[in-house]
């Protein structure tokens, strides 16, 4: 993202969906940076890109009843929540969230 690598830059999930091969990828740099990568079977394109408030980890990928949700976040409190029908147009579904009491153990503590 242009910024000052820190300790924690990964592609985290990966998921198939539509045919095409998903990635979950996360820069904690001086301006962290979240987005999604997509891989048709020939070329790596970027299916959705966050910063700042908008950036997501993605912790999981869900392909259900035709749509892929990617559940992410940095911390616990932290959570986002997007979702996609066609692989390009991302809807943020974090305001959809309520109480989930399983996500401390689903989202690990980084330092």
């Amino acid at each position: 993202s242009g910024g000052t690598a820190r300790d924690y830059n990964a592609y985290g999930m990966m998921t198939v969906f539509s045919g095409s091969l998903y990635a979950g990828y996360y820069n904690n740099d001086t301006t962290s940076a979240g987005n999604i990568r997509k891989y048709d079977g020939t070329t790596w394109t970027t299916a959705y890109t966050g910063s700042g408030l908008t950036s997501i980890e993605v912790r999981a990928f869900i392909v259900y009843n035709g749509s892929l949700y990617a559940l992410g976040g940095r911390y616990v409190g932290n959570v986002n929540l997007l979702v996609t029908t066609n692989g390009s147009s991302w809807t943020d579904r974090t305001a959809n969230l309520t109480s989930i009491p399983a996500l401390p153990v689903f989202f690990p503590y980084h330092t």
